[in-house]
């Protein structure tokens, strides 16, 4: 027996998170299938007992790329005809990444014991986020598997492109910050050494720029090697810190009210979730269902628990849109779209619309700030070289004005 973490919807929409021993996962989902529960993720627990143990036959992290090339394969092989066991026999045989293709064939494997595709996926933890499950379910249930996976690598493919896009346009400003931060390093570590005896004599003397460049410059020399610690032990408590739930909630609250990156943030979280949202209304899933299941897109501890309680009120039957509204972290436009839809009774049309606009506004967004990095960190480089220059020069000339 192991001990497997889970998570489902129970009949009336709301989720459900547990533990429970199990021989393996198949037992779990089947477990609660029979309890009436949706199954959404099914995990093996990890056992402690002092120091971490790793797992006698450790599964390789699957990357999201992997799992959009799957995602467009399997669409486009059941689009051509293929049943699904043979679309993912097909797909193991051509994948030339051992991890990606060992995931095809535990998914095959429990695809021919009789389990469904979702279940199979749910079995792999959390290589298949909430959303991405519920489309497959909702797709077997009403024969339109075809068109959810199409709906799938499409919201892939924009969540790949977009970062993509950011790391591309983040290489030119990292390789500005890199050349800063080791010109300073060789500048007060190894450069304003060389002065030092000349400087000696008018020490009383220096300005006090001058005198806080030696310091810093002695203080690399001697204690250089702590600096990198220290930055490991400050991500590290960062880190264990973000374990807390209740402490990444507060911390990403904070973020979103930072002026213009807190909007931004929420922006791009809201696009992501109203077009996963709008896909599985789109297949068919129930309001609450589809609001816990599109949850799980959101990054953004502070969203994430503004949607829960969204749920809660839409439970209540007080529709989307006011809840949406008293959070106060979601976009103005999108509240007021959102509510259009569902007076009109367009809701997962006008889901979309909210989707591509705020999609489009984050890139622009993005793209301006981005073009703004350039120049200011350019500026930012030389007006630290220039200070450090200038201290050096005013230090000199003070030496200079002593000698005569």
């Amino acid at each position: 027996m192991a001990r497997f973490r889970y998570k489902a919807l129970g009949r009336g929409g709301a989720l459900i998170e547990g533990e429970m021993d199990a021989p393996d996962e198949g037992a779990v989902v089947s477990h609660l299938q029979k309890l009436g529960c949706l199954v959404i993720r099914a995990d093996r627990t990890a056992l402690r007992v002092g120091w971490p143990r790793l797992p006698s036959s450790p599964r390789r992290r699957i990357g999201t790329d992997e799992i959009t090339m799957l995602t467009h394969g399997l669409s486009m092989l059941l689009q051509a005809g293929l049943p699904v066991d043979r679309a993912l026999a097909t797909l193991a045989e051509l994948s030339d990444r051992p991890a990606l293709r060992a995931l095809l064939q535990r998914v095959l494997d429990r695809l021919r014991g009789g389990a469904t595709l979702a279940d199979a996926f749910v079995a792999e933890g959390p290589a298949f986020p909430a959303h991405y499950v519920g489309l497959v379910r909702a797709g077997e249930v009403g024969a339109t598997l075809e068109a959810s996976l199409a709906q799938l690598a499409e919201i892939r493919d924009r969540g790949a492109q977009f970062r993509a896009d950011i790391r591309s346009a983040l290489i030119y400003p990292a390789f500005l910050l890199v050349g800063i931060v080791v010109s300073l390093v060789l500048m007060l570590g190894y450069v304003l050494p060389q002065f030092e005896p000349l400087f000696a004599a008018a020490e009383h003397r220096l300005p006090p720029s001058t005198r806080w460049l030696l310091a810093a410059g002695a203080f690399i020399r001697e204690y250089g090697w702590t600096i990198p610690l220290v930055l490991v032990g400050a991500l590290s408590a960062l880190r264990l810190r973000m374990g807390n739930a209740a402490a990444r909630v507060r911390l990403h609250r904070r973020l979103l009210r930072l002026p213009v990156i807190g909007g931004l943030i929420a922006r791009a979280e809201v696009a992501h979730f109203a077009r996963a949202l709008a896909a599985m209304l789109a297949s068919g899933i129930p309001l609450l269902s589809a609001l816990a299941m599109a949850r799980e897109t959101l990054t953004n501890a502070a969203l994430a628990a503004d949607v829960a309680g969204v749920t809660e009120a839409v439970k209540q039957g007080r529709g989307l849109a006011e809840p949406l509204a008293a959070c106060g972290n979601f976009p103005v436009l999108a509240v007021r779209l959102v509510r259009i839809g569902e007076e009109s009774g367009a809701l997962t049309t006008m889901l979309n619309r909210v989707a591509d606009i705020h999609d489009r506004e984050v890139r622009r967004a993005v793209q301006r700030l981005l073009s703004l990095l350039v120049p200011l960190v350019t500026l930012g480089m030389g007006l630290i070289i220039a200070f450090v220059m200038g201290s050096i020069l005013a230090a000199i000339m003070e030496a200079n004005q002593l000698a005569f």
